[in-house]
């Protein structure tokens, strides 16, 4: 599911940069946007509402990539460790940047057989799935 404008997809990979640290992933197989309005409601003594907007929305990014090689994968652990709790940068596919937080407190990974490779080692030609989901604003 591509949510970005028809042509405006240029780059094949998402980047998630963390200071110095980053990780490139090639375009997820799914992915999808939930928005979440960033409103406050409030009631008078009248009890009549008011609403107050204009903040920065905060959408829910879920991606889904599948036949990472172990390489990848391990790279993306290695990130997803180092930036526990930090602020990052994620730079999607439609080259849009966004400031946010990797949600998952764990994030399970899977492999499922043999990939294309002709490596004798076994963990060389396992390919995985991986799945994560990202919180954050867009710059």
């Amino acid at each position: 599911m591509s949510s970005c404008p028809t042509n405006s997809c240029t780059n094949a990979n998402i980047i998630l940069t963390c200071g110095a640290l980053s990780v490139t992933l090639r375009r997820p197989s799914e992915d999808s946007r939930s928005l979440k309005t960033n409103m406050i409601s409030v009631k008078t003594r009248g009890k009549q509402s008011v609403h107050i907007g204009g903040f920065p929305s905060i959408e829910t990014l879920d991606f889904k990539f599948k036949n990472l090689n172990i390489t990848k994968l391990e790279e993306f652990f290695v990130f997803y460790e180092a930036s526990a709790g930090l602020e990052i940068t994620l730079t999607d596919y439609c080259n849009v940047n966004w400031i946010g937080v990797i949600l998952n407190e764990s994030i399970p990974s899977k492999n499922y057989g043999a990939g294309l490779g002709c490596s004798t080692n076994v963990s060389e030609r396992l390919v995985w799935d991986l799945e994560f989901k990202f919180e954050g604003v867009k710059q």
